[in-house]
């Protein structure tokens, strides 16, 4: 499957997130980059490429507001391992 480089980005974020305790678990959309590797991106193009990953499967997101989250796949993290 083909990431863009902004993709990676966002992956590496979440795989290396301060909050997740377990690769997958899901993370507050707002402290994306809250990460030993941040992703760099904010406001508009973080959610572009966050809708982008997710239409690939490698995330998933849900809830609303301050209470919407993402997660890795199972499929999303191999990718950012690679």
């Amino acid at each position: 499957m083909n990431v863009t480089t902004n993709e990676m980005k966002v992956l590496r974020a979440l795989i290396t997130n301060f909050y997740s305790s377990s690769e997958g678990e899901p993370t507050w959309s707002d402290v994306i980059n809250d990460a030993s590797e941040p992703s760099g991106l904010k406001g508009k193009a973080l959610a572009g490429v966050c809708g982008s990953l997710a239409t690939k499967g490698l995330v998933t997101t849900g809830g609303e507001g301050r209470d919407s989250y993402i997660a890795l796949t199972a499929a999303g993290c191999e990718v950012a391992k690679a």
